[in-house]
């Protein structure tokens, strides 16, 4: 099919191009043409048109801001029916579809037909086992889906059928709805963001790429704003902060295949269905000799029994903290020591030797990396309301203001829209710094640049 090139940029940025080479696009992208005049709307991303498919800094820059297209598309065309581009979008265009219900007669007066949620023609589609589909159907706001001679709208309250009286029901949604995860907001804090990472890597990890390096770019559009809402670096496609728990996926099959484009210890790293055990959200509490489940319960394990530091570094060669502890707090490695004086004796009898040990096993003292305000406020303030029995802190996931939503934003809409939810003044504060920070590395940026560009001409001369 035609591509947007190096060699044909120009021919395709003239008005009238798609008309010339219309004849040779699929037919399910003509059919999608054909739907977006049809309701007069001006624009439609098509990603082989869009993007210049041999320049991999252009396509790069592309998968990066698919978050941004799909989150900020009036509404996405879900093409679910058949197996490849020519199956058309059924209903338009010259595209046949049979409509007909199935209806029976029960008895005087009362007719009844059967009704399939989306959710269910999805689970039995091609369409379904595509690793680069699973973002259309989680980023939108508004998804129109054609399956199965059927067409489906979804919003973010409600799924309406063409052949389902629903009009007066401004909430509608399928019993199993719920298997398609969505996005949460980033304000929503901590642990919606990390339910659904979890839940749609598991998703994503039972469906298939035709390339074996697709494995992070096919689902960055969804990583990306999950990753702002935990507040963390990405570290091989897992959330840095919270390495204990997504280190430990599972096989759910016994069938994984190794992919060597990626790390062994990320889930990036093997083809094949993968999953994260329920038990890691079970917290026995000694006191009252309960047992509970609950997603809550992992803040506790990140608050009171983790025992490693871990850090990052990034392509420059920066060292980047990725749990954060207070500077006057002893490292987690002396905390365990002192946890278990059998173990340790000498540490535990001897203070001087704590006091040597506090900063050579520190090392905290560095740069730290993004960590949410879960961890890094509560233990610093202690807001008495917070306290469990035994003195420990109850670490809560609050709604929170992050900056990291704003690195999200790829154009001034997007940009404005962060803006106008901002509502204390510390956030206007802060956003203000960010600003001046970003504009003051772009000036070094320049700079350097520059410097270069003129080092170079004296090199030439």
């Amino acid at each position: 099919m035609p591509m947007l090139k190096k060699d044909n940029f120009e021919l395709l940025s003239a008005e009238g191009s798609l008309e010339v080479i219309r004849n040779d696009l699929p037919k399910t992208i003509n059919d999608a043409l054909d739907l977006v005049r049809a309701m007069n709307e001006r624009y439609l991303w098509i990603d082989c048109l869009c993007l210049v498919q041999d320049d991999d800094d252009d396509v790069s820059l592309g998968i990066e801001q698919m978050n941004s297209i799909y989150q900020g598309s009036y509404f996405t065309i879900v093409a679910a029916s058949g197996a490849d581009a020519n199956e058309g979008l059924p209903g338009i265009g010259s595209t046949s579809r049979n409509s007909r219900q199935i209806v029976k007669d029960i008895g005087p007066g009362l007719r009844m037909t059967v009704l399939h949620s989306i959710d269910w023609h999805l689970r039995r589609s091609v369409y379904n086992e595509r690793g680069w589909t699973l973002q259309e159907l989680v980023l939108p706001r508004r998804t129109v889906i054609f399956i199965n001679d059927r067409v489906y709208f979804r919003c973010q309250e409600a799924n309406w059928a063409e052949d389902l009286w629903a009009d007066k029901w401004t909430h509608w949604l399928d019993a199993d709805d719920s298997n398609i995860s969505r996005i949460p907001d980033p304000n929503d804090g901590f642990l919606p963001s990390f339910w659904a990472y979890q839940k749609l890597c598991e998703d994503y990890s039972r469906r298939k790429l035709r390339s074996d390096g697709d494995a992070l770019r096919a689902i960055a559009g969804i990583s990306r704003p999950l990753a702002s809402g935990m507040v963390t670096l990405m570290v091989e496609g897992l959330p840095g902060y919270y390495l204990d728990q997504f280190l430990l996926f599972i096989s759910s099959n016994g069938n994984l295949r190794r992919r060597p484009e990626f790390a062994s210890f990320s889930w990036a790293g093997w083809e094949g269905s993968v999953m994260w055990p329920r038990e890691n959200y079970v917290w026995y509490d000694n006191s009252s000799g309960k047992r509970t489940w609950k997603t809550a319960n992992i803040l506790k394990w990140f608050k009171h029994k983790r025992i490693v530091e871990w850090h990052a570094l990034d392509s420059s060669g920066h060292l980047e903290n990725l749990t954060f502890r207070r500077w006057d707090m002893p490292s987690l490695l002396l905390d365990l020591m002192l946890q278990y004086p059998r173990v340790f004796p000498a540490v535990d009898m001897d203070p001087e030797l704590q006091q040597r040990a506090f900063p050579l096993y520190n090392s905290t003292w560095g740069s730290h990396g993004d960590v949410p305000n879960w961890d890094r406020g509560h233990h610093l303030f202690g807001d008495k309301d917070e306290v469990e029995d035994g003195g420990h802190f109850k670490p809560k996931p609050r709604q929170q203001f992050s900056l990291k939503q704003f690195n999200l934003a790829n154009g001034q809409a997007e940009f404005d829209r962060l803006v106008r939810r901002l509502e204390s003044t510390l956030e206007k504060l802060a956003l203000r710094n960010w600003i001046a920070q970003r504009n003051f590395r772009k000036s070094m940026w320049l700079i350097y640049v520059r410097s270069v560009y003129v080092l170079s001409q004296r090199a030439h001369c």
